[in-house]
């Protein structure tokens, strides 16, 4: 209709005329923006080339390679793309054992095509405009091959290999972990998961990986007694520990019922959290990797992980209080963001939790720390073929003691760890 008449008739017309616009826009507006999506979009892949995603020894499970794609997108324009492959080789017996016993390929894939998937819809649903915590999966084969997306070609990065976390990496990442655990929450709320689908922790019955720590530590007390003087023999002295005794240990822990459970990350070390940084070197973004490990269970697991393989400990004891804090109040803005409906813990109940699994925590700083602070230097302390072969009773240079550092560093926690423990 090209005329507007008067009174109700008129009216009408105009109505009519304002809809036949607008549905008008709306077409126009789907076509441009799907011709602006396959303008970029990729027409032939020319060139691929794979190069080692992470360094050695920093991924026993799988290898990891970054494609670069030379590609020709649909507006005739040549251009780089990168990815990310991971493919399921575990690089030792042990972590074969450990792939046919968790099947972690499976958990990861599930977790990006169902939980993390879920949690951005979530993210839409209440306008949520962070950006995500995790990159996105392109595609996979099961149980075997995952493609994601390239976060470093995004502007992500590892830390340095011996850099544990300031204060400003540390409260980024409680804060992000308390807003990943929220989401979990609000998924299981919902029925989008079940607990019962994922397997407990494998810390809490792998007798391979409790071995092999119980090696890690054996060799721990032996430096010590050997290199710390009297003070530290005494110390090392008062340690009580079997294979037997540390598997009752990880069995009690696993079979402690807190009240308030999360669909955990599991592996929070580290080398599985990425950062963006702006002009001044200074953390602005976050991404959570690597979800092979994921169980439902208490939070506090996820956050002794990062606190005592993360943090530097310094900055762990002296804005421990600060730490807490800032994953409750996480936690619990988000919950009320997203309107979860059930109770939420007390900062006490998260404080209380760090406390029931302190042993956990201690164990894996008095372990990992020596490893992780001499990323670099470690082949001429540690040689892991033997010590696997030897079941640990050699492959250890225990000159690692001598470093007056390194006992400054582990030393006070280590006194701690056998005192409450011993």
């Amino acid at each position: 209709m090209s005329q507007i008449g008067n009174g109700e008739g008129g009216r009408s017309t105009v109505v009519d005329l304002r809809l036949a616009s607008s549905v008008m826009e709306k077409e126009v507006l789907e076509c441009i923006l799907n011709c602006k999506r396959k303008e970029n979009a990729i027409c032939k892949v020319l060139v691929v080339e794979s190069s080692p995603a992470v360094e050695k020894f920093r991924n026993f499970l799988s290898t990891v390679s970054r494609l670069q794609l030379r590609v020709i997108l649909r507006n005739g324009r040549l251009a780089t793309r990168y990815l990310i492959s991971k493919e399921a080789q575990p690089n030792t017996i042990m972590g074969q054992q450990f792939v046919d016993e968790y099947d972690p390929f499976r958990t990861e894939i599930e977790m990006y095509d169902t939980i993390l998937k879920e949690m951005e819809y979530l993210l839409a649903e209440f306008e949520d405009t962070d950006d995500l915590l995790w990159c996105r999966m392109i595609h996979y084969v099961p149980y075997k091959t995952i493609i994601l997306e390239d976060l470093q070609a995004r502007g992500f990065n590892m830390v340095d290999k011996s850099f544990f976390f300031d204060l400003d990496h540390g409260l980024m990442t409680v804060h992000a972990l308390g807003k990943y655990h929220a989401l979990t929450k609000v998924l299981e709320e919902r029925r989008i998961f079940e607990k019962d689908t994922f397997k407990p922790w494998y810390a809490f019955n792998n007798v391979q990986m409790q071995q092999f720590g119980l090696m890690a530590f054996q060799a721990t007390l032996a430096g010590i007694k050997l290199h710390w003087g009297p003070k530290w023999t005494s110390l090392v002295e008062k340690v009580n520990m079997s294979p037997e005794i540390l598997s009752g240990k990880f069995k009690e822990l696993g079979e402690k019922q807190l009240s308030f459970n999360v669909l955990c990350h599991g592996d929070c070390n580290k080398n599985n959290i990425m950062f963006k940084y702006d002009w001044n070197k200074r953390p602005i973004q976050i991404k959570l990797i690597d979800f092979q490990l994921s169980f439902y269970g208490s939070p506090c697991l996820d956050l002794n992980h990062i606190m005592y393989c993360c943090v530097d400990p310094t900055v762990r004891k002296t804005k421990y209080d600060l730490f807490m804090k800032t994953y409750h109040e996480s936690l619990c803005s988000y919950l009320d963001i997203y309107k979860f409906l059930g109770d939420k813990p007390s900062l006490e109940d998260i404080i209380e939790g760090m406390e029931a699994y302190s042993f956990l925590g201690y164990w894996m700083f008095i372990n990992f720390y020596p490893s992780i602070a001499l990323a670099d230097e470690m082949e001429k302390y540690v040689d892991i073929e033997k010590i696997m072969s030897t079941g640990g009773q050699e492959g250890y240079n225990f000159d690692l003691y001598k470093l007056e550092w390194l006992k400054e560093s582990i030393g006070p926690d280590f006194e701690v760890f056998v005192n409450k423990f011993f």
